[in-house]
């Protein structure tokens, strides 16, 4: 379950990867490209599997009637 999955630092690790492998392609440095690539195209996989599956929470609110 990814109900507990912070969104914002998965977003923020995503871009992190995404401007390395950004800077390492500009440099054509091989040895930064692989690892950070391989990073940001397994988040955006895990992101793509649980995407759908994840139910979403219903708000209940509860009237109290006297």
């Amino acid at each position: 379950s990814v109900e507990y999955m912070p969104f914002f630092l998965s977003l923020v690790s995503f871009l992190n990867g995404v401007c390395w492998t950004s800077y390492a392609l500009i440099k054509f440095d091989l040895y930064v490209t692989i690892p950070n690539g391989l990073g940001a195209l397994f988040s955006l996989v895990l992101y793509a599997c649980y995407y759908r599956p994840t139910p979403k929470k219903e708000k209940s609110v509860k009237l109290k009637c006297d």
